[in-house]
C-alpha cells in the first residue's frame, strides 16, 4: 500500500475509505429494499417454509432478486452458512426461467421448488429422508428416524456377525483337516 501511495496515488487511503463508506450506505439501502420486496413477495411464511409470488420475482433486478432469495433461505434456514453465489445463481434460473416442477436441494436440508406461480423454499423436517416429517411431532418424528438408524444398525451388526462366525467355521475347519492330514502323514 506504500508503495502503490507513493508511486500511484497519494490519496489512496483516503479513496479507500470514501469508497468504503458509499458502499456501506448503498448495502445498507440495497438491505432495505429486499426487506420491503421480500414481505410483498412472500405469500407464505411459516418457519419452515416460505413461498414467494413468481410474477413480482420476474420484475425485479437480478441484484434485488438475489437479496430477496438470500431472505428467503435465511427465513428458512436461519443462516447462510454453506450458501453460495452459484447456489444462489441456481435458484434465480429456478424462479425465472425453469419450467414448474424442477427443484434444487441445498445445503441443510433445504429444498427450493418451482410448483406453479411462486418459488417455494422449505427446509426438511425430518432426518430420516421424509420432505414432509414423519407426521408426528417433531421431537417424536427425530426419535422415530433415530429407531429406523438404530434398527438398519443392528441388522447390519447382526449380519456382519454372521458372515464372521461363517468365516472363523470355515478357518476352523481348513485347520482341522489340516491337524487330521498332518497327523497321519
Amino acid at each position: 500500500m506504500p508503495l502503490l501511495e507513493k508511486d500511484y496515488n497519494p490519496g489512496m487511503k483516503q479513496g479507500l475509505r470514501r469508497l468504503s463508506r458509499i458502499i456501506s450506505e448503498e448495502d445498507l439501502f440495497m438491505e432495505t429494499l429486499a426487506r420491503k420486496a421480500f414481505d410483498q413477495c412472500a405469500e407464505q411464511k411459516k418457519t419452515t417454509a416460505v413461498t414467494l409470488f413468481l410474477p413480482k420475482l420476474a420484475t425485479c433486478h437480478p441484484a434485488l432478486l438475489s437479496r430477496l432469495i438470500r431472505h428467503a433461505i435465511n427465513h428458512v434456514k436461519t443462516n447462510l452458512r454453506g450458501i453460495t453465489h452459484d447456489h444462489i445463481a441456481d435458484i434465480r434460473h429456478l424462479a425465472v426461467q425453469a419450467p414448474p416442477g424442477k427443484h434444487l436441494d441445498l445445503p441443510d436440508r433445504i429444498r427450493v421448488y418451482k410448483p406453479g406461480t411462486g418459488s417455494a423454499f422449505k427446509k426438511k423436517l425430518c432426518p430420516c429422508g421424509s420432505w414432509d416429517g414423519c407426521r408426528n411431532t417433531p421431537k417424536t418424528a427425530i426419535q422415530a428416524c433415530n429407531k429406523r438408524k438404530t434398527r438398519k444398525f443392528f441388522l447390519y451388526i447382526r449380519k456382519l456377525c454372521l458372515y464372521i462366525l461363517k468365516f472363523w467355521c470355515i478357518v476352523y475347519k481348513m485347520l482341522k483337516e489340516r491337524v487330521n492330514f498332518e497327523s497321519i502323514l
